[in-house]
């Protein structure tokens, strides 16, 4: 699944990939990766200047940005939509229709995850571009995947990478590659892979982080980071209600990273709610253990935030007796919230404070929570097939996912909430509450839930 932020262009025409190549490769090897030639951006933004495809997709984003958008609310949603994807079509590129001007060529700034590989293509290298804002470059080709001689120097650089993540990490908490039986992926998402497997005979998850020697030194570094924070989050926490960590591989260069945790045989709660049958007392079992989870992360010394809770991040096993909240990977603790300053997140269930830039706080997660009710009582997936710039617009305006069935159906009708107890219809609608500071605690919450559960009948 590609991440929200990454953007792959399939790219035929460009024909001077052997030209930046053979450049690169008759440079010393310490001048490599450290600072672009100027000359390799020219020749990009000469070819990208020219080619069909890249004027093709530049006029449909400034089309959004100009003669479908219907007021200056929505150019402004857009805009914070296409931050999040690190685009950048400027104004004067544009003629009042919104059309691109062909003779000129829009800058395209990268965002934090611009850098991942562009689709293979059979007649073709597959290239890996990474374009920073300032204009640097890092262009590298391969057809078999091999390391080049003229690659060593990133093989060099994740090596020294490793070493200062792995004297970060609890060497308690460190396992050796060699000891892990690795089976069957269970799942896969923008940055890892996570597999079935065995270590020390007992079955565990195996989360493979998506990088190599030829990843380039910065998405290698912050897959890195993002490694050891979600190592230091998760060796910190034990609640039964909470993903067990069990260690971390980083020690070496020839194989991936990786973090162990225990394994769920039912595999994420999105998963599960779509292949069985609604219940509503299994939903609401299963609402008071994320609840206990997240309570339990909330009522530390310094609250954790979890910063991207949603259903594909709360795992199960085959019958949903086990319940635990996972990926910790953007979770921060509430006293360092204020020094990331990124929309980061899963819009389905952002809140609409953090969709404008402010800082996540606890009634974030809660407002999370109210989306994952909703989803445990309808079986559906949240905002499905709507866009993302869509959904914020609607937040931002007030709107929220149906708790009432409409009057007359249409296409964002969704029957299934006439399951949603009044009871739990209420506590959603006060978990969605614009003012963050009107929201229930996920120690109100957990009390809520709790009480409902030891009297089913507030569940008709």
């Amino acid at each position: 699944m590609e991440q929200p932020g990454t953007m792959a262009i399939q790219v035929p025409e460009y024909g001077t990939q052997a030209a930046c190549t053979s450049r690169h490769a008759s440079e010393p090897e310490s001048s490599r990766g450290a600072s672009a030639d100027p000359r390799d951006l020219e020749e990009f933004m000469s070819w990208a200047s020219r080619s069909p495809s890249v004027r093709q997709w530049l006029a449909q984003l400034s089309e959004l940005c100009g003669a479908r958008v219907q007021n200056e609310g929505e150019r402004k949603l857009l805009q914070i939509e296409f931050d999040r994807l690190g685009i950048s079509v400027p104004d004067s590129n544009e003629n009042a229709h919104g059309e691109v001007k062909e003779h000129e060529c829009p800058s395209i700034i990268s965002s934090t995850s611009a850098d991942e590989d562009w689709p293979d293509n059979d007649d073709e290298d597959e290239v890996s571009l990474d374009l920073d804002a300032d204009g640097s470059i890092e262009l590298s080709t391969s057809r078999d995947g091999s390391v080049a001689a003229g690659d060593y120097f990133l093989l060099q650089k994740r090596s020294s990478s490793l070493e200062s993540v792995h004297s970060q990490i609890d060497r308690s908490f460190a396992i050796s590659y060699n000891d892990l039986v690795v089976k069957e992926v269970i799942g896969t998402g923008a940055h890892a892979t996570v597999h079935a497997g065995e270590w020390l005979h007992m079955p565990v998850a195996i989360k493979m982080f998506n990088t190599d020697v030829r990843s380039s030194a910065r998405r290698a570094g912050r897959i890195h980071e993002m490694l050891l924070a979600e190592c230091q989050v998760m060796s910190s926490l034990r609640h039964p209600n909470v993903l067990l960590y069990m260690g971390v591989v980083c020690n070496d260069v020839e194989h991936p990273l990786c973090i162990v945790s225990e394994l769920f045989t039912g595999g994420s709660l999105s998963n599960w709610l779509e292949q069985n049958a609604f219940d509503p007392v299994t939903s609401l079992q299963i609402a008071l253990k994320c609840a206990r989870g997240m309570l339990y992360l909330h009522s530390r010394s310094v609250p954790l935030l979890h910063r991207d809770l949603k259903s594909d991040n709360i795992l199960v096993d085959a019958r949903a007796d086990r319940v635990v909240i996972s990926d910790f990977g953007l979770s921060v603790p509430e006293d360092e919230v204020a020094l990331d300053n990124r929309i980061i997140g899963t819009v389905q269930t952002m809140a609409p404070e953090v969709m404008v830039g402010a800082a996540a706080t606890p009634a974030a997660d809660v407002f999370a929570f109210g989306v994952v009710l909703w989803e445990l009582f309808t079986h559906r997936k949240a905002w499905e097939h709507v866009p993302a710039a869509t959904i914020m617009y609607r937040v931002l305006e007030g709107n929220r996912l149906p708790l009432t069935c409409p009057d007359t159906d249409g296409a964002d009708a969704v029957p299934e909430v006439a399951r949603i107890p009044p009871a739990i219809r209420e506590l959603i609608a006060c978990m969605w509450h614009a003012d963050p500071a009107q929201r229930p605690s996920f120690l109100t919450c957990t009390s809520t839930l709790s009480a409902l559960c030891a009297s089913h009948s507030a569940l008709i």
